[in-house]
């Protein structure tokens, strides 16, 4: 089976591979499950200028996306965060529009990856 990404590979090396199928996508089925709902609140932390929540919440998806090797968007959301902590919102809703264009990519990523396992 092909390499998924540096995190999960970890894993792949210390379970059994059906073992290891079953937890990728249990992974990928919570991201999917949580991610709408927490690029929602990023856009409702924005709107309300609530720089904590704002950077709590990139800094969740920040997390989550770094399991799967989703680069571009775990760039976009950890500089949303930088910024959020550093309490600068002024392009917090173009950086929350391109994580939900490059968010939509994601989806089929993981949705291949989760087939394929």
């Amino acid at each position: 089976m092909k390499k998924i990404s540096p995190v999960l590979d970890n894993y792949r090396e210390i379970m059994e591979e059906g073992e290891f199928n079953l937890f990728v996508k249990d992974l990928i089925d919570s991201f999917l499950d949580d991610s709408p709902n927490q690029i929602a609140m990023l856009k409702e932390s924005n709107i309300s200028g609530d720089a904590t929540t704002l950077e709590r919440t990139a800094h969740t998806l920040k997390s989550s996306s770094m399991t799967f090797g989703v680069n571009q968007f775990t760039t976009l959301v950890a500089e949303l965060e930088k910024k959020a902590r550093q309490g600068d919102l002024r392009d917090a809703a173009t950086l929350i529009e391109r994580c939900e264009k490059e968010y939509s990519e994601v989806r089929k990523i993981l949705w291949q990856m989760r087939d394929e396992l």
